[in-house]
């Protein structure tokens, strides 16, 4: 079976000793994409700031013996530099933090190469390597789009964080994964949604797939994304993520951390 990893996103209200416990009783091994900082609208856990919270953190991660996938975000913006990142990348290493995810939001593709590949080299002197996320609603949408990034930085250690839900609604199906070959896809991240349709680029439509991906995404294997063929594209043995955000999780975050395990099994487990 895969190493199954639990995103701070699927239960963003919970404080990230509390997540890791849940995690370790779900059966999880590790977790990731775990907020470093509060959202831009006040969510989540300042980990940065707070060293008491990420002596908790550190501690929980000790006694339940689960390691840390990914941590984030560096949002690449116009006028960033990779020197923003170094508060995110020093906790990530003192956690254990295999990757740093990075949101491209800068609309210049030579700007954005230039820093991604400063960013890049100031990662691999913590032992982490960065991961661009294609999202329809950034400035890197596909993972074609990724891709070209990563080459134009020179930046042949990062990768790419496919998404599911986000490879849905930029168009994309599992097919686009195979110009990456296994090295860009060092791990994947797992969610369902009841639509395989893209998304539309107007305002609204962009505003719908924010909304939906920061709330509203289901267990793998209750909608109908394809998540088999995402997986099959996938090298053996990689961490599989799932980031399942949910208006349930915050009734019983314990109990959507164990549904999420379970569904993640059912999906993982070969049948017969």
């Amino acid at each position: 079976m895969r190493p199954l990893s639990l995103a701070s996103l699927s239960a963003l209200h919970v404080p990230p000793p509390d997540l890791v416990r849940y995690a370790a009783e779900a059966g999880f091994d590790l977790v990731g994409a775990l907020r470093l900082v509060r959202a831009s609208d006040g969510s989540g856990f300042d980990l940065v700031g707070d060293a008491v919270l990420r002596q908790a953190t550190a501690s929980a991660l000790a006694d339940t013996g689960l390691g840390v996938l990914d941590v984030e975000v560096f949002r690449l913006r116009p006028g960033s530099s990779a020197a923003e990142a170094e508060p995110l990348l020093a906790i990530g290493a003192e956690l254990g933090a295999e990757f740093l995810l990075t949101a491209v939001e800068d609309p210049e593709p030579e700007r954005r190469a230039a820093v991604f590949a400063q960013l890049c080299g100031l990662a691999r002197g913590y032992g982490v390597r960065c991961m661009v996320e294609p999202m329809i609603f950034s400035q890197v949408r596909t993972a074609g789009e990724a891709l070209d990034l990563l080459e134009a930085a020179g930046a042949d250690d990062a990768g790419v964080l496919v998404d599911t839900l986000h490879l849905a609604r930029a168009g994309g199906s599992p097919a686009d994964l195979d110009v990456l070959g296994a090295t860009r896809l060092p791990y994947v991240q797992l969610c369902d949604a009841d639509s395989a349709e893209a998304a539309a680029t107007d305002r609204a439509g962009l505003s719908r797939a924010v909304r939906e991906a920061v709330s509203h995404r289901l267990p793998p294997g209750e909608g109908v994304l394809p998540l088999a063929q995402v997986l099959r594209r996938v090298p053996p043995g990689a961490p599989v993520s799932l980031e399942v955000p949910n208006p349930a999780a915050r009734a019983d975050p314990a109990g959507w951390v164990r549904l999420l395990a379970d569904a993640a099994r059912r999906l993982l487990t070969p049948s017969g």
